[in-house]
């Protein structure tokens, strides 16, 4: 059992070659990193051995896909909330892009109208998503300054209220020379 503050002194100075593969992973979910990697692979499979643009091309993309959404969504391996969210988001993203897909199929391969503009759907759906991420990793770089501007701010009128200078106002004491005190400011 390793603790969270062990593990991330650990990481602080992994450099090896494979690192990236675990970085992002709670400690006790280090073993699922293999786990990732077959889901990559199988979700290649029906790809590359189902014939493309079939109903059960979609179907074995769907189970996989709702497969792994199940196991991110159960096992929350991520230490960030924030990446725990994109991976949430992004299986829903895809689930949902394979829904406009089939849908889209079935208007190009048979013909048929269901009553859905798929192609305007995907794209759509798409861009929110893109825009919704990248919202995501503007808010996680600009969280720290912002936190930082809110706690200087909430100092600055605690210090004003009660009447005590601020510590980069404040005279800096250095010391006694000589009995002469040397203070700067």
């Amino acid at each position: 059992h390793v603790e969270l503050l062990q593990w991330v002194r650990f990481l602080t100075s992994d450099d090896s070659a494979i690192s990236h593969l675990y970085n992002q992973l709670l400690p006790n979910r280090m073993g699922f990193v293999p786990l990732f990697l077959l889901f990559k692979l199988a979700l290649l499979l029906p790809a590359i051995l189902i014939e493309p643009n079939t109903v059960n091309q979609m179907i074995g993309v769907g189970v996989l896909e709702i497969a792994f959404g199940i196991f991110t969504l159960f096992s929350s391996p991520y230490m960030s909330p924030w990446v725990d969210l994109i991976y949430r988001i992004g299986c829903a993203h895809q689930l949902v892009t394979l829904g406009f897909l089939s849908f889209y199929s079935i208007e190009e391969v048979e013909g048929k109208t269901v009553g859905v503009d798929a192609g305007t759907f995907m794209i759509s759906f798409s861009a929110i998503y893109i825009i919704f991420i990248v919202g995501c990793f503007i808010g996680v770089a600009l969280k720290h300054s912002v936190a930082v501007r809110i706690g200087l701010w909430r100092r600055g009128n605690i210090l004003d209220k009660t009447g005590v200078p601020a510590a980069t106002l404040a005279p800096l004491y250095y010391g006694n020379v000589g009995g002469e005190e040397i203070v700067r400011s």
